[in-house]
């Protein structure tokens, strides 16, 4: 049977800078992909890249989403000790929130 389980990555990089967070799948299990969701409290503009080895999940504009879900009806299969890679490039930083 499958299980249902959850990860992570947090991205935080500064004007002009590109950083990436990784998660790697634990050996003997298939990581199933059916929603990622992302925020951009600031508003920066720049760009997401959600991938795992060479295959593209998605690119996403920051300046298009503060708060965002996607979702897909067929899982996006990760096989074991596979990297899945969230990389961010900000071109330029938002207002920090307040509060």
């Amino acid at each position: 049977g499958t299980q249902q389980s959850s990860a992570t990555i947090d991205v935080e990089t500064e004007s002009g800078a590109e950083k990436e967070g990784t998660y790697q799948v634990p050996a003997g299990k298939v990581f199933g992909i059916t929603d990622i969701v992302v925020a951009n409290f600031q508003g920066d503009e720049g760009v997401l890249t959600i991938s795992f080895g060479e295959r593209k999940i998605t690119t996403i504009a920051l300046e298009t989403f503060r708060n965002q879900d996607y979702h897909w009806v067929t899982p996006i299969q990760i096989p074991e000790n596979a990297t899945v890679t969230a990389a961010v490039t900000c071109a330029k930083p938002g207002t920090p929130a307040t509060g």
